[in-house]
């Protein structure tokens, strides 16, 4: 299986993948592999798993903000998975989409798995050189519901264009200028607004790209130089303008 690094440089965020490494373990890569299935006993077919590095930013946590993968492949129409990656611990998730936006976080119907322990808390899982990690049968929801959390850090707003119409289909994403862990919202709708959630508090470089090629789209942040906006903890910053640009 093929094992995709999401590329995402601090100041011009991109979630374009580039190809990095192959389904065999080496001197500086672990194997891990699996099974994902669904509580309805189906497997999860075509989907999406990713991974994310636990020394490089915080869990998975769908009710309060959408951290971007350090790591994504695709699962087999069995729901089967093995990919090499580099030494470390990893949070897992797996989606299977509904909606056609590749580029987004899950939604409400979304089939959908996020490694925990036997309280629900998250797990990682670790990753060693040379070596491999049978995770067996790893089992999601068939349907998901989100319930998103009423306290949450973050940042919301309206995406225009020059003329001031309100523009659909595209995402927001916010990288943490001094941990490199990067967010996404979810994907605008026709009224333009965007949320942007994130883990705590900090200086977020914003970056803009269309929800369906994933094309940077050129834009500045109205009263924000370099498109850089500080946020506070627990506090959902409203009121932001976001234009696009010719």
């Amino acid at each position: 299986m093929i094992v995709n690094k999401i590329n995402r440089p601090l100041l011009v965020i991109s979630v374009l993948f580039t190809i990095c490494l192959l389904n065999h373990a080496n001197a500086e890569t672990g194997l891990i592999k699996g099974v994902v299935m669904l509580d309805n006993g189906e497997p999860m077919p075509g989907g999406i798993i990713s991974f994310f590095k636990k020394d490089k930013g915080p869990p998975p946590a769908l009710d309060k903000y959408w951290r971007i993968p350090d790591f994504q492949a695709a699962l087999s129409l069995g729901g089967d998975f093995s990919a090499a990656l580099p030494e470390g611990e990893y949070y897992i998730e797996a989606l299977m989409r509904v909606s056609s936006v590749y580029s987004s976080p899950p939604a409400d119907g979304d089939s959908y798995y996020s490694s925990t322990d036997d309280h629900g808390r998250p797990k990682a899982y670790s990753v060693k050189a040379g070596e491999t990690v049978d995770l067996g049968i790893i089992v999601g929801t068939s349907r998901l519901i989100r319930m998103d959390s009423k306290q949450i850090t973050g940042v919301k707003g309206i995406i225009t264009d020059d003329q001031g119409n309100l523009l659909k289909g595209l995402i927001v994403l916010a990288d943490d200028r001094n941990k490199g862990t990067a967010y996404m919202s979810d994907v605008t709708g026709s009224d333009g607004s965007f949320t942007v959630r994130v883990f705590s508090g900090g200086e977020y470089v914003i970056s803009v790209i269309d929800a369906f090629s994933e094309v940077n789209i050129p834009f500045a942040v109205q009263g924000y130089e370099e498109n850089v906006i500080s946020i506070s903890s627990e506090d959902l910053m409203d009121g932001v303008i976001i234009m696009k640009s010719k």
